[in-house]
């Protein structure tokens, strides 16, 4: 091989290179819908820190077995929702598919002033079916877990510290013990700008409950397809485990009548 013909191929690579770049660099950061809560925001691709570590029970932090080990996971990018789905978001899913209503609707419609609150009364297949009505899917754990703390391991979506005025918890110092509007806590947001990471309403994800790679749990029940894990914790619990965002729980899929399961929605990028 010559060195024209070399130099010519490294210059095509290089284009090529820079075209790959220039096409990373055009996506948007976030993607404005219709509505005001119709908002996607992007998780650059990467590694995270996903789990817990059993060190932070030094620190008084709750460490979950099914947390562990520790580890890094790398993702490739993708958009999750700014906010979790709202009453009036899910109402034209329901108007459109004639899909079932929450438990808590009237008549075919949310309760007056509840169109900004997010949606709850729903179980995994209502949370799948929506989200694939507008075009997205559920997150995976890992999805969700970096979206809410980021890569620098931290506990809650803001940091390290317990700060019960960042979320809708039942020991919020305001609190109402019941949803409110979403975004309702900017402070609370996580790295990425996601509001209600924390608190608010579990969060369903694609995941069955399994343990980890690497774990040393063996034969527990629970495991298995029976199922599902939400993220996030909810308005009716309390204290600061609840709120980390390494913390794992798990309902039944067909499970629809708590009123703090709700939904966000993520989205390929192709």
């Amino acid at each position: 091989m010559n060195k024209t013909v070399l130099t010519i191929m490294m210059i095509v690579f290089s284009l090529m290179l820079s075209a790959c770049t220039a096409t990373l660099s055009r996506r948007p950061a976030t993607i404005q819908g219709v509505g005001e809560h119709d908002v996607m925001v992007l998780i650059p691709a990467g590694k995270f820190i996903m789990g817990s570590d059993p060190a932070d029970e030094k620190r008084g932090i709750m460490v979950g077995i099914d947390e562990q080990p520790q580890r890094q996971v790398k993702l490739k990018a993708f958009y999750i929702d700014k906010y979790e789905v709202t009453n009036a978001q899910y109402l034209k899913f329901i108007d459109a598919t004639g899909n079932k209503t929450p438990y808590d609707y009237k008549n075919g419609q949310y309760p007056k002033g509840e169109g900004d609150w997010p949606v709850a009364h729903i179980d995994w297949q209502d949370a799948n079916a929506y989200c694939r009505w507008v075009g997205k899917r559920l997150p995976t754990e890992a999805e969700w877990e970096k979206a809410a703390r980021g890569t620098d391991g931290r506990i809650y979506p803001w940091g390290d510290e317990y700060d019960a005025d960042k979320l809708n918890t039942r020991d919020w110092n305001k609190r109402k013990v019941d949803r409110v509007d979403v975004g309702s806590f900017p402070e609370g947001a996580s790295p990425y700008g996601l509001m209600d990471m924390a608190g608010s309403v579990w969060e369903w994800t694609e995941d069955w409950y399994e343990a980890y790679p690497g774990s040393t749990i063996k034969g527990r029940a629970d495991f298995g397809k029976t199922y599902k894990v939400v993220r996030g914790g909810a308005w009716n619990g309390t204290g600061a485990d609840l709120a980390r965002s390494n913390m794992r729980y798990t309902y039944r899929p067909d499970q629809s009548y708590h009123c703090f399961i709700g939904v966000r929605c993520v989205k390929d990028i192709k």
